[in-house]
């Protein structure tokens, strides 16, 4: 970590996208770089859960790498030898993360890939490289033939470490480096001398996000503009012939009017957290049940398409990225139950009250601006008691239970160093 001009900047490692057109020779090849690399992840997974549940070992890494250099040599697998050895090594390398993951609680039992989805391989170290030709820039791939076209949409802020070369279901291809970039930590928004700026962040339907400021941002609601679309493109799918040149083209056009939705909604999130993430010091949202509220048939889908977790994500790695703090509040707190005025709790709403007023103050609140409000309420005010004595656990792990009758201040610490607190509190 450096300082320059008295402003933080640290290194980060970021993820830049690229749209690339491989001609025919090419595409053939990839295809057999991602048949090669999906087939070593599946035959290593299962060959390490036989060994485990079998033979009662525990196949490492090195174990899996030396018996991949064996099975090149058989003849029945000869034909991995004819893709970059690189991008073998790159699916042990994933199937490890995977494993990793499990056990430490952050994802399920590694489950096998299927050629239907996804496609992806990755490259590292001089299995591939940029250089020029004609004056254009193109990517070179080791046992690629040719250089590939890349439609830069942006320059790279640094030299590549490694590329990942991913084919969706649209028949698109595109190409994620992944780059060492220098991030400035942004100063408090009220300068180094004055308060933080707070602000609490509602997540909802009819309105996206409700900030604490009373601005509301709309739900562009993505999937129903594009759903009479994709109503008839599914509709003539479903009167080809399964399997037929001209259902695999209809099923082409479906994909991406998928992924057209898919692309608008991440540009719209990315924005709207970039805006959040420079405009307060300090940013609250609501830890919400998103697996139980979609048990609400008539509510399933609008909650599954606004895209709740990608917005909490990726205000994660922008506070961190940009010294903010992010505070994840205890999804049983009743940020629509309680008067941010008065503090009162009136009880459970039905969804369809929309406003209310508060039988002990008389005010008259939206039901989402309140909500917003409770967020960020006891936080900017040290002397609130909204908040009762409760268990934190901050971006490290370790919890710690706060001696007042407030929020616990520990939450708002570390302002500069980007942290992300999740908070637990009890209610009165």
């Amino acid at each position: 970590m450096v300082v320059v001009d008295s402003v933080m900047k640290h290194e980060i490692k970021r993820t830049y996208r690229y749209r690339i057109y491989p001609n025919s020779e090419q595409r053939q090849e990839i295809a057999r770089t991602f048949g090669c690399s999906r087939w070593v992840y599946n035959w290593a997974l299962e060959t390490k859960t036989k060994a485990y549940y079998q033979d009662e070992e525990s196949l490492s890494f090195t174990d899996l790498s030396s018996r991949l250099t064996s099975k090149k040599k058989e003849e029945e697998t000869e034909w991995l030898s004819e893709v970059s050895a690189v991008t073998l090594q790159q699916s042990l390398r994933n199937l490890n993360q995977a494993f990793t993951n499990f056990f430490e609680g952050r994802a399920e039992y590694p489950s096998f890939k299927s050629k239907k989805g996804d496609q992806t391989a990755r490259y590292v170290g001089t299995a591939f490289d940029i250089r020029e030709e004609n004056g254009k820039r193109k990517l070179r791939l080791s046992k690629m033939p040719g250089l590939i076209n890349i439609r830069w949409s942006r320059e790279l802020p640094s030299e590549p470490s490694s590329c990942t070369v991913t084919k969706n279901a649209a028949g698109q291809y595109h190409v994620c480096f992944v780059c060492t970039e220098e991030v400035r930590r942004l100063p408090r928004v009220n300068g180094e001398g004055g308060d933080l700026e707070f602000v609490g962040v509602d997540l909802g339907i009819e309105s996206l996000v409700t900030l604490s400021t009373g601005e509301k941002v709309g739900n562009p609601r993505w999937f129903e503009n594009e759903y009479n679309r994709l109503r008839r493109e599914q509709q003539k799918l479903s009167r080809k012939e399964k399997g037929s040149n001209n259902w695999e083209r209809q099923r082409k056009r479906v994909a991406k009017v998928h992924q057209r939705i898919q692309d608008r909604r991440k540009d719209f999130i990315e924005k709207l957290t970039t805006r959040l993430a420079h405009d307060f010091d300090v940013i609250v949202v609501e830890d919400l049940s998103v697996k139980n509220m979609q048990q609400n048939g008539k509510l399933a889908r609008h909650i599954t398409q606004a895209g709740w977790s990608q917005i909490v994500r990726r205000l994660r790695d922008k506070c961190k990225w940009y010294g903010r703090t992010l505070v994840i509040a205890d999804k049983w707190f009743p940020s629509s139950q309680r008067c941010s005025k008065c503090g009162h709790v009136s009880g459970k709403k039905p969804l369809d009250v929309r406003d209310w007023t508060c039988s002990e103050c008389g005010t008259c609140h939206d039901r989402d601006i309140n909500a917003a409000k409770n967020l960020s309420g006891a936080l900017a005010d040290p002397n609130s008691s909204t908040w009762r004595p409760g268990r934190t656990r901050g971006a490290s792990g370790r919890r710690f239970r706060s001696m007042n009758n407030t929020i616990p201040r520990q939450a708002t610490a570390g302002i500069a160093g980007g942290e992300v607190k999740s908070c637990i509190w009890s209610r009165k």
